[in-house]
């Protein structure tokens, strides 16, 4: 009767040989086993295979090691030591300047720097170590940066991505609304007349609407640079507390201070009736009835009822 032995210890095959004992019972191998999966895609893993051997089913030949050492049934070899652009290093990759990944197929990629106003790139590839070159068009010249750039392993562009600026700024009549120009290295700036404001002098100042004026009005209504407006109160008030005309001014505010309308003499008009006394208070009167009477006015008499019909 013949029998297999398998063995799963973990060991390496080696140069052990034979048992002494390998044709006494008859011993002969078993196929080697399919490989295992690699430990690593790339870098450098571990696989390995097993296999079995066939022996007399007798009490002397059980066992494997009565047909062979222990290590020539384990096998274990080296697998995809691959790194594309790279080498192998305990199973990692260790990537060339340029490449990154876990096997390191992937270029560093700077991207597109994007486009260049009153310019153009030139230069196709955006990957480590490529150059771009950055021109301007016509009437325009290249500032505040450098010309050319190029892919670093960082993924980064060197220098700084200019501009392009136009030969005069002040050529192009940016400045409204008779606004002086100044040319700049790189820029310009507008000197602005009265009442405008911006980069370009093209906002008109404007103060805004004063809003409203209690127990009176506001004549006026342009709001803007230099504009006036007239504050008045209605019959039996004052004005008071502030300034009668404003101006609007350069900085976007109203000159002066905004007033208000004190009534003057509430009991003018005699409001109490029934011989009840008037007392002014600020913006309004009291009224302080005789006997038999009430009311804000004094106009009702407590001794009357009203009754209606059934």
């Amino acid at each position: 009767m013949i029998a297999k032995f398998f063995i799963l210890t973990l060991w390496h095959l080696s140069d052990a040989g034979i048992s002494p004992t390998w044709h006494l019972c008859d011993c002969h191998w078993e196929q080697w086993t399919q490989w295992s999966q690699c430990s690593a895609s790339c870098g450098g893993g571990k696989r390995y295979r097993t296999r079995e051997v066939w022996h007399k089913n007798i009490p002397e030949c059980m066992g494997f090691d009565k047909c062979a050492s222990s290590d020539m049934g384990f096998h274990i070899s080296t697998c995809n030591t691959i790194c594309y652009n790279g080498s192998p290093s305990g199973g990692l990759c260790t990537c060339q300047i340029g490449w990154h990944g876990k096997c390191c197929n992937r270029q560093i990629d700077c991207g597109n720097p994007g486009v260049l106003i009153h310019g153009y790139l030139e230069g196709a590839s955006f990957t480590y170590n490529s150059h771009i070159t950055y021109h301007c068009n016509r009437n325009y010249n290249l500032t505040r940066g450098t010309k050319t750039s190029k892919c670093l392993a960082s993924g980064k562009w060197s220098g700084k991505k200019p501009i392009c600026v136009p030969v005069s700024f002040c050529e192009s009549s940016l400045c409204m609304n008779n606004g002086r120009c100044v040319d700049r290295i790189g820029y310009y700036n507008c000197i602005c007349t009265e009442g405008f404001s911006g980069s370009n002098c093209e906002k008109e100042i404007n103060c805004g609407n004063p809003g409203f004026l209690r127990h009176g009005s506001i004549q006026g209504n342009s709001y803007t640079y230099n504009s006036e407006i007239v504050h008045y109160c209605y019959q039996f008030y004052n004005l008071t507390g502030g300034n009668k005309i404003r101006k609007c001014r350069s900085d976007g505010t109203w000159s002066g201070v905004k007033p208000r309308c004190a009534f003057v003499d509430s009991c003018r008009s005699n409001p109490c009736l029934n011989q009840g006394a008037c007392i002014n208070i600020m913006d309004d009167y009291s009224c302080l009835c005789t006997e038999g009477f009430n009311g804000s006015t004094c106009e009702i008499d407590s001794c009357k009822v009203k009754s209606s019909a059934r």
